[in-house]
């Protein structure tokens, strides 16, 4: 630990840790890629990041540079430890620094979430020109209530209005991670969460152990049908559109013309939920395919019901047949 901090307050450069670490950063983000995955990192705009290792401000330059040098695909800038009225200058700072390596670097921040919690208006079209993905609210928990809290936050209408119509291709708003397989959701939880994530076109990153993540977590983090939704080339961030007691309808336009639609009941018991095709802005007849069940429903007209357990969803894909 001595030789860390010596060579870098001498070199100006982040070090690995020769015990975490013991061949250095290069050499795994190559053993990385050469199974077909990418590496992403995590730094700090501040002095220190959050658990106290050196953080990039006063040299964004060189840590964006040896970023770039270790082959690191996603950096992650967190924001402890800093003056927060002096990110909308350190985070584009770091966007352009990144930028100007040359090499594509998935760029997350935390700029907006730090504004919030100290009170500040946030220009989410500034953040938008500089970061590819950002965070805007608290840190999830692996829990139910976690989860719950987060989807409460981006389903408020006025939260849309605020930052859910600026993402789009290129820049996202990212709910935080995914705790499916972890240890605190349950089945129909799980494809809650998923769900959720999927229409929000939110960056599904996994917040689990890949060496003993369980079968039925498997199925949901690999239902092809709902990954194809969120990844939509529309890139249009979906949105709460009714909400009655505990059961609530989220939807979201696809690049096809056809609705991605989830049915969220979050009440204790199961319960029948009825969707009118109006709400979604379809008219007449329309088939609907149930993604969890990977089936085709048929073809209703004006509107759709569903059984939905507690906690859990129904999610449908309904495509127009008029």
């Amino acid at each position: 630990p001595l030789l860390v901090l010596f060579f870098f307050f001498v070199s100006d450069r982040l070090v690995a840790d020769p015990i975490r670490f013991p061949h250095g950063m290069k050499w795994l983000v190559d053993y990385v890629h050469s199974k077909g995955v990418k590496l992403g990192i995590y730094e700090d705009y501040g002095t220190h990041t959050c658990a106290g290792y050196p953080g990039s401000l006063n040299y964004i330059d060189l840590d964006a540079q040896t970023f770039a040098e270790w082959g690191v695909d996603m950096l992650k800038l967190d924001g402890c430890n800093s003056n927060v009225s002096s990110m909308d200058e350190g985070y584009p700072h770091m966007g352009n620094a990144l930028n100007k390596t040359g090499r594509p670097i998935i760029y997350s921040c935390s700029w907006p979430d730090y504004q919030r919690a100290h009170g500040m208006k946030v220009n989410y079209t500034n953040i938008a020109r500089y970061c590819n993905l950002w965070r805007n609210y608290n840190d999830i928990g692996d829990s139910w209530h976690s989860v719950s809290t987060i989807i409460d936050f981006y389903g408020d209408p006025d939260n849309y209005e605020t930052f859910g119509k600026v993402a789009g291709p290129g820049n996202w708003n990212d709910p935080d991670m995914l705790i499916i397989g972890d240890f605190s959701l349950n089945f129909d939880q799980s494809k809650s969460q998923f769900a959720i994530w999927s229409v929000l076109a939110a960056p599904l990153l996994m917040s689990n152990n890949l060496r003993n993540i369980s079968d039925q977590a498997k199925t949901v983090l690999m239902n092809k049908e709902i990954i194809a939704v969120n990844q939509d080339k529309l890139g249009v961030q979906g949105r709460r559109i009714k909400q009655a007691g505990t059961s609530e309808v989220w939807a979201k336009p696809l690049a096809d013309k056809s609705t991605a639609v989830v049915l969220f009941n979050r009440g204790a018991g199961a319960t029948k939920m009825d969707l009118s095709f109006a709400d979604v802005g379809i008219k007449g007849k329309a088939a609907v395919r149930d993604l969890y069940e990977h089936k085709d429903l048929g073809v209703f007209e004006g509107e759709f019901s569903a059984n939905v357990n507690p906690d859990g969803v129904v999610m449908v894909k309904i495509t127009p047949q008029n």
